[in-house]
């Protein structure tokens, strides 16, 4: 979990937090994206969101949606509560979002790393559920 938020003061379970909170994925060009940023920035001054957004250092291993280029496309995730999101793409636009970006929610990547035998433990003692409570959970939003 970042330590530059609390999502238990957002969420009151870690059932509403799989249930509401995703993210945009947004493909481009490293470049392209440092430029997205700083439309972000400037746009959103005064706004509270986004409480969290990052970009990747590497180029993308694997795009989870169809791109016209598919060449050293980085990829930046801003977290977002899934009933905002259409306030959100607004707020954000064409100019941010692009041509190749998706809205997914954190349920269906904790189901894909338990699937992959990741060890969500970290995130079950954040939320203060057993490991048990925490897999019963997941597999509720998504299929393991």
């Amino acid at each position: 979990m970042n330590a530059n938020t609390d999502l238990r003061k957002k969420y009151c379970s870690f059932d509403e937090y799989l249930k509401y909170h995703g993210k945009f994925v947004i493909y481009a060009e490293l470049e392209d994206l440092k430029e997205k940023i700083k439309l972000i920035i400037s746009k959103l001054e005064h706004s509270k969101w986004p409480e969290i957004m990052k970009v990747s250092q590497r180029p993308a291993f694997e795009i989870e949606i169809p791109c016209k280029n598919k060449e050293n496309l980085h990829v930046l995730i801003i977290y977002c509560d899934e009933r905002e999101k259409q306030e959100r793409e607004k707020q954000l636009g064409k100019d941010i979002l692009g041509d190749c970006y998706f809205f997914k929610k954190d349920a269906l990547t904790l189901c894909r790393l338990l699937n992959e035998g990741e060890k969500l433990l970290e995130i079950f003692d954040y939320w203060k559920i057993s490991e048990e409570k925490g897999i019963e959970l997941i597999s509720k939003y998504g299929k393991i």
